[in-house]
């Protein structure tokens, strides 16, 4: 089970990125593949086999909510990161790119006012 989706993580397959940015994991797809592997038929199945709590992981799904560190490291585990140094590296790759994504929103909205602030005067 977990070798499968190990492998698609690995290869990739649920990272999304574009030339900006740094890749950033899918975690719902990933979460999904888990339900799928192993045939859970209800989200809070998949929310009591991964530790966490089913309004949590609705939250998540309507995208009202991120995933919290401690539940990332959750799936991780489940598909088979059992080193933590695997883990951490994974979740901080993803924190620097959110914190790069969230700089770079901040700096185009201060030059989107300099902008209308130019127009004006």
């Amino acid at each position: 089970m977990n070798s499968q989706i190990r492998s698609m993580l690995d290869a990739k397959s649920f990272i999304k990125a574009d030339e900006k940015t740094v890749p950033i994991i899918e975690w719902i797809p990933v979460i999904d593949s888990i339900k799928v592997e192993l045939e859970f038929a209800e989200d809070r199945q998949l929310a009591d086999f991964l530790g966490i709590a089913p309004s949590t992981l609705s939250e998540c799904r309507s995208g009202r909510l991120n995933l919290s560190p401690l539940a990332k490291l959750q799936v991780l585990i489940q598909l088979g990161f059992c080193k933590t140094e695997d883990a951490r590296r994974i979740l901080l790759q993803e924190e620097v790119a959110e914190k790069k994504r969230r700089a770079k929103e901040r700096q185009d909205k201060k030059l989107e006012m300099l902008k209308a602030k130019k127009q004006i005067s």
